[in-house]
């Protein structure tokens, strides 16, 4: 788990670098992966099992590389309750929020807990913290990055439509 700092940045550029590609290999074959809706719940579970319950070790790169994307590949194509779509819908709209800010707060709640000598069992912190990270992810999502992509769309679009380069048809 690296690639926040220069000491180990290695690891986060194998990390993007692997993941990025991975992601588009994984969208260009969805239509060689189908599924039944009967197993979306096994795959979820797995896939949550494979993330987050496994000990880093001599697995982990067989997990990361096989496994979590033949999970991914499986649910690409499955149809969801229409309830769940909806709070999916919420959670990848925060997602971005979510990955920009969970850094500083993890920051901030260690440097917290360690001022006031806190004695919270490990899970219930987490728990507060992935609810107050979720939470922070969507007012920024709503009152900083929808507004800022609306003024930049509407700018730059307005800009390119009158610069446009005129060519001569010699």
């Amino acid at each position: 788990q690296g690639g926040n700092s220069y000491d180990n940045y290695g690891q986060g550029l194998a990390r993007v670098c692997f993941s990025f590609p991975a992601g588009v290999l994984i969208y260009r074959l969805r239509d060689y992966f189908s599924t039944t809706r009967k197993f979306n719940i096994i795959y979820l579970a797995l896939f949550f099992l494979f993330a987050t319950s496994l000990p880093f070790g001599i697995w982990t790169p067989f997990i990361v590389v096989f496994v979590l994307p033949i999970l991914v590949g499986l649910s690409i194509n499955s149809s969801l309750h229409p309830r769940t779509t909806v709070i999916l819908s919420i959670v990848g709209t925060a997602s971005y929020g979510l990955y920009a800010i969970h850094m500083p707060l993890m920051s901030l709640v260690n440097a917290s807990i360690s001022k006031l000598n806190l004695t919270a069992p490990s899970f219930i912190i987490g728990v507060i913290f992935l609810f107050t990270t979720f939470l922070f992810s969507l007012i920024a999502t709503k009152y900083y990055e929808i507004p800022a992509r609306k003024f930049l769309a509407r700018n730059l679009i307005k800009k390119s439509s009158t610069t446009h380069v005129k060519v001569n048809n010699e």
